[in-house]
């Protein structure tokens, strides 16, 4: 310490004493471990204490007696710059947490390493043993298996979540060139592109997946399993969350989500394209699923045998929320089959080109709910654009008998504003409105 600064062990603050006494003790070649703090570096660390290394070369210049008052307030007392913490507590605390963090597990044939920590080195040396120990993402991991352990044996068999911290990176692998993941419940992965299928029949209890910045999803391989989804076969999956999503598609058979029966709602806030071939569209055979919320779609492409779809065998869906109807217009006509319950079919903006629902054939019984009526007129009719002249909106027979050939006062309602906005409307027999 400074022979400037006041000795009095009264007056003397802790704060003063670490910066003289503590790092050359623990960091330096010449440490200050005297018969004095030997049984406190000793508490503290576990370790066999480290003998003085010969001369000591410091800025402390004082009686024995006074050195060790300093430094053992210094250990002892709470440091403020350390939240109240004393030093001791400090290095107790580090030396516990690496001890712990290296005892391995005979279980899992991971070594024990703590015969690695030294007493000769500094504290930031031994922390360093660390680096290694732990894959991120699998909080139930035993510390120190390998990646190749982990992929590679039965182990895999015992995670139930996944997470994944890094962002921007590109997912070529998917979960069916992977061991089978069967007690596996939570994904979430920080990837911005998929190209490849990422489930089929495997993470049979897989509940929620998260894709936070997934982007882009695109898969080509022809499996000849029309059609088999991207995502396909989740018996349990709940939560599907895509907030970033824009464009997927697939070069052969498939669907984007497929086989999910207890998924009751999709929203895909930034999703604007669907790029099909032969495929079975966004949904195929969701049997629990409500609403599917994409208010940025403006594409949907069409494909070989004219069987591109939008959403397909979707018993229960009664809401769709599209960007625009016109990207429906590159597809073909299979664009709502086996969804007998859409009563809320919405464009989220003007439609401004002829449009195909033919497709669209809601049953009976939804065709007498009380909304039917009112949220064609608010979500369909009145999204027409002005500018109707040479349009055409086609419906099912089925909507055209229930909209166009009903007698209700909103019925006439809707007729006159498709009458306005001069566009023309008929279903798949050729009956028109209007008829002049």
């Amino acid at each position: 310490m400074n022979t400037e600064k006041n000795m009095n062990i009264e007056k003397t603050i802790s704060e003063h004493a670490v910066s003289d006494i503590l790092t050359p003790m623990l960091e330096s070649q010449d440490r200050i471990v005297t018969e004095d703090v030997a049984p406190l570096f000793n508490k503290a660390t576990g370790l066999d204490t480290p003998p003085a290394s010969g001369t000591v070369t410091t800025t402390i210049e004082e009686s024995r007696s006074v050195i060790s008052a300093i430094i053992r307030k210094a250990w002892t007392a709470p440091l403020t710059m350390l939240f109240g913490a004393s030093v001791i507590g400090y290095i107790t605390a580090a030396y516990t947490y690496l001890r712990n963090r290296l005892q391995g597990s005979e279980t899992y044939g991971i070594p024990d390493r703590r015969s690695e920590i030294s007493a000769s080195s500094p504290l930031a040396a031994n922390l360093v043993l660390l680096n290694d120990r732990k894959i991120g993402g699998v909080p139930e991991v035993a510390d120190g298996i390998s990646l190749v352990h982990l992929l590679m044996s039965s182990y895999v068999s015992n995670i139930t979540k996944l997470t994944d911290d890094n962002k921007g990176w590109v997912l070529t692998k998917g979960f069916t060139s992977l061991p089978n993941y069967t007690e596996l419940t939570e994904i979430e992965m920080g990837c911005v592109s998929i190209t490849e299928l990422l489930f089929h029949s495997v993470a049979p209890k897989l509940e929620k997946l998260r894709f936070p910045e997934l982007v882009t999803v695109w898969h080509s391989r022809a499996d000849g399993n029309y059609p088999i989804g991207i995502f396909d076969t989740l018996p349990y999956l709940t939560e599907f969350y895509l907030p970033k999503l824009e464009s997927a598609g697939s070069g052969s058979y498939g669907s984007f989500l497929s086989n999910a029966p207890l998924l009751t709602s999709l929203s895909m806030p930034e999703f604007k394209e669907w790029l099909g071939t032969w495929s079975g569209g966004v949904v195929y055979n969701m049997a629990a699923l409500e609403v599917l919320d994409l208010p940025k779609l403006e594409k949907v492409t069409g494909g070989g045998g004219g069987r591109t779809c939008f959403a397909i065998d979707c018993p229960v869906l009664w809401k769709v929320v599209v960007g625009n109807f016109t990207a429906f217009n590159t597809a073909s006509t299979y664009i709502l089959t086996g969804c007998p319950k859409i009563r809320h079919l919405e464009s989220k903006n003007i439609v401004d080109a002829s449009v195909n629902l033919s497709s669209w054939t809601p049953d009976s019984e939804t065709l007498a709910h009380q909304d039917f009526l009112q949220n064609f007129r608010d979500y369909i009719a009145l999204r027409l654009t002005d500018n109707g002249s040479g349009k055409t909106l086609t419906l099912s027979q089925a909507v055209f008998s229930a909209v166009i050939e009903g007698s209700s006062p909103i019925c006439d309602e809707i007729k006159g504003i498709i009458e306005d906005k001069g566009w023309k409307v008929q279903d798949t027999n050729n009956n028109i409105f209007p008829t002049t």
